[in-house]
């Protein structure tokens, strides 16, 4: 903000005059809130990348690692959305003070790079997240280097786990008359038995008989409480309790397969949503062109999972412009995302936990889902997810990227349909929607056996497509070059259809899961966008599940088919079921892959329905033509890289032997039977 300039006298202006004058630019130069910045990057190691090679036309990178510090004034618009700021410590000039830590690969000579500042928003304070097994595991700082970007990693998490290298240091907020307690709901769904679990915050009078903690047998079923003298804050040696405020512990230990769902009282909240200001003030630092360290000419952003949940937050709570109105990202790509937000700005707030369909009620997935305002059916509430940004004249650019997983996992529906699931939703001539048929939220390399789950899980990379879709990004917000049209399945061309159980199935022996996630509307109460104050809260009801409609085979139609699922050996489905269940329940994220019978003796033997491999195809040689023909496709279209063609090449060698030297019958590691004889 620019400072004011020193009032001039005239000469024969009465003293009194002057005097007024000078108290009265005082009190507005108090009244004038001081900048939010970046205040100093301390670097903690400077190193060549992969030996100081060039990978590229911007010459040879270096790897930098340190912390940021940031000075962020409360009283500034821009920041008093960040909840409990103003309860944060002040420095003397007014502002609060707060650090994250920070990984930057740029150009040695940043002359040399193509201007673009690409941040990944990490997932959980981990490293790069970005892997594409199509392209020979390249990870994302090769990719970046290659390609001439600067890449930047920034904490914007206060509690991300152990081992990880990315975290902010927040400020704890306190009340004026002393330290700030409240409500935690905190839900504990293992897939493990463990006799000892962590509290996400660290509890108060650890034996106060108001927390509770309460297990839940069975999906949609009640909470029932468990006595207070099974369970307590601790953890248990030798067969004795010994009292920790971060730790719960059950007797008997935590069972496999119930839900339980922990509400006990916390105090000294950290300032979670700092996170935003972090990510907004390291941008907007960058492209200041103050530091020589680090400038850009614009930025972009990438998430993956919880990280592009983030990036859908931080447009909508108003933090893609700068404290001077100036944007902050140009271009957005928040990959599996589905229909979430996240905690990431409350009190109390849990950035790290999810939702989904065994979840615990938390305030993620939640109204509006849409860019385009559109009516809430529960509150009656119009608001979209651009609304600050479009008022603010910040609308970035964006690519949404959701596997089929997130249709049936995670609401992905929501984000392109009218709330009441009826029909389609206008989507900004800025954003573009791509859905990845037959991908799982994330996958193996190859169909494995995973126990609980009756189907192997799909080899179907949904990540294929992010190279291509971050080039064509690029090429978007620096030379205004279209980026390939929208693909996704539609409500008005039949493509997109409620969720039914009972629709038939294409794989023998195999069903589908009873339902799918339903995103909840949940009211927790007043203010609830600053902190909750219900726990548990009021279910006022849920939204659609919308599913893909699925082609002969069972497989997803209605976007972007990747080869192996273009020119198919098996059904790919963005579900799974959990096995041992009385009634086939939906199984987190993961995808399912049911191969086809080889010829059409195995296909009679099974009364498969679907096309043999040998039907299909006749030989090896045909399927590879189809495949690459697929392949040289999707790179024309912008959906995969010129650089991809052998690798994809190299998956369908390994998909083909795979099948052609196969047993009949491929046993679980428990030793059942894959559905359909498989």
């Amino acid at each position: 903000m620019d400072r004011l300039r020193p009032l001039r006298v005239r000469p024969g202006r009465p003293r009194a005059a002057v005097r007024f004058i000078a108290l009265l630019a005082a009190l507005l130069a108090a009244a004038t809130p001081a900048s939010s910045e970046l205040i100093r990057i301390e670097v903690v190691s400077r190193t060549p990348f992969m030996g100081g090679q060039s990978l590229g036309a911007a010459g040879p990178y270096e790897v930098i690692t340190g912390r940021a510090y940031f000075l962020v004034d409360p009283n500034l618009p821009a920041n008093q959305g960040i909840v409990d700021l103003a309860l944060a410590p002040r420095e003397p000039d007014g502002r609060v003070l707060f650090s994250s830590d920070i990984q930057i690969l740029r150009p040695v000579d940043q002359t040399r790079g193509n201007g673009t500042l690409f941040v990944e928003i990490v997932n959980r304070g981990g490293g790069s997240d970005f892997r594409d097994r199509s392209t020979g595991l390249r990870s994302l700082d090769r990719f970046a280097a290659e390609e001439g970007f600067t890449l930047a990693a920034v904490g914007w998490e206060v509690a991300v786990g152990e081992g990880r290298a990315l975290r902010m240091f927040a400020p704890v907020a306190r009340g004026a008359d002393g330290p700030i307690r409240g409500q935690v709901s905190h839900g504990i769904s293992e897939a493990t038995a463990w006799a000892t679990l962590p509290a996400p915050y660290w509890a108060v009078d650890l034996d106060s008989p108001e927390h509770r903690l309460e297990v839940r047998e069975e999906i949609g079923g009640p909470f029932v409480e468990i006595p207070r003298d099974q369970w307590g804050f601790g953890r248990i040696e030798n067969g004795i309790p010994v009292p920790d405020s971060t730790l719960v512990y059950l007797r008997g230990g935590f069972q496999e397969g119930p839900r339980y769902r922990l509400i006990f009282t916390s105090t000294d909240p950290p300032v979670v949503g700092l996170g935003f200001a972090a990510i907004r003030d390291f941008v907007s630092h960058a492209r200041s062109g103050r530091d020589p360290l680090l400038s850009a000419e614009r930025a972009m952003a990438w998430g993956w999972s919880q990280s592009g949940r983030f990036l859908r937050d931080l447009v909508y709570q108003g933090f893609n412009a700068d404290e001077s109105g100036q944007i902050v990202f140009d271009g957005l790509i928040p990959m599996i995302a589905g229909g979430g937000g996240g905690w990431f700005n409350h009190r109390f707030g849990q950035p790290t936990v999810g939702a989904g369909y065994r979840g615990m009620p938390v305030p993620n997935d939640r109204f509006p889902f849409t860019d385009v305002p559109q009516r809430d059916p529960f509150t009656g509430r119009a608001e979209g997810l651009l609304d600050r940004a479009r008022r603010d004249g910040v609308v970035p650019r964006i690519f949404y990227v959701n596997t089929a997983s997130e249709y049936s996992n995670r609401g992905a529906a929501l984000i392109h349909v009218t709330p009441d699931g009826r029909r389609d939703a206008p989507i900004p001539e800025t954003s573009r929607i791509y859905m990845i048929a037959g991908a799982p939220h994330v996958g193996p390399a190859e169909p494995d056996v995973r126990p609980g789950l009756v189907a192997r899980r799909s080899p179907v990379n949904g990540a294929a497509p992010a190279g291509a879709l971050v080039m064509a990004m690029h090429r978007w917000i620096a030379e205004g070059v279209e980026p390939p049209e929208s693909r996704y399945p539609r409500i008005s061309e039949g493509g997109l259809v409620p969720y039914d159980p009972a629709a038939p199935f294409p794989v023998p022996g195999a069903a589908r899961p009873v339902d799918v996630y339903r995103i909840p509307a949940l009211d927790y109460g007043p203010d609830a966008e600053r902190a909750i104050l219900r726990q548990p809260p009021e279910v006022l009801g849920t939204y659609p599940a919308l599913l893909p409609v699925e082609d002969v085979d069972g497989t997803e139609l209605g976007g972007v088919r990747m080869p192996e699922v273009a020119v198919p050996l098996a059904t790919y489905a963005g579900w799974n079921v959990e096995a041992g269940s009385d009634e086939p329940q939906l199984a987190g994220l993961a995808g399912s892959y049911f191969p086809f019978p080889w010829d059409a003796q195995e296909r009679a033997a099974h009364s498969d329905p679907r096309v043999s491999i040998l039907e299909r195809y006749g030989s090896r040689d045909e399927y590879l033509r189809q495949y690459a023909e697929v392949v040289r496709e999707l790179i024309a279209e912008g959906f995969l890289l010129e650089s991809q063609f052998d690798a994809q090449m190299e998956i369908a060698e390994a998909r083909w032997a795979l099948h052609q030297g196969r047993p009949a019958v491929l046993p679980h590691a428990d030793g059942r039977r894959d559905a359909g004889g498989r």
